[in-house]
């Protein structure tokens, strides 16, 4: 983590010196990958969000940290899919992995033309090992 967070600065200084802007790295959520998050203090904890460090020689500029999307959703359904709930926001209700499953329920009984989610199967709401570890 503290190697690859170093190489990033460098990075960022060197693309910068060649006239590119940087305004953020984005990454998938390997462990190295979280450990250099870590370093650069990014934090995606419940009230303790912080997606974002401030710029090596620009005090006035913030870099920020992302996670590449497809793996994004992969591991939050994935986590919504194990914990059945996932809170978003301290202050609101909850989102239900059986809310996925009522509405997969009420459209299924539909005809295929008429069904408002029809690529949805029960292999995404019954996710198996290996459908956890794809995303489509």
């Amino acid at each position: 983590g503290t190697v690859l967070a170093q190489l990033v600065l460098k990075a960022i200084m060197m693309l910068e010196s060649s006239g590119c802007f940087i305004g953020g790295i984005i990454c998938d959520g390997a462990a190295t990958n979280r450990k250099m998050w870590t370093q650069f203090g990014i934090s995606g904890k419940l009230g303790e969000v912080q997606n974002y460090f401030i710029h090596l020689t620009q005090e006035n500029r913030k870099v920020f940290v992302l996670s590449d999307v497809p793996h994004l959703f992969k591991n939050i359904r994935n986590r919504l899919h194990d914990k059945k709930y996932l809170k978003v926001n301290p202050d609101r209700k909850c989102v239900s992995w059986f809310h996925y499953i009522e509405a997969y329920n009420a459209d299924v009984i539909h005809p295929g033309n008429a069904r408002a989610i029809p690529k949805v199967t029960k292999e995404h709401l019954y996710l198996s090992n290996l459908m956890k570890m794809r995303f489509r």
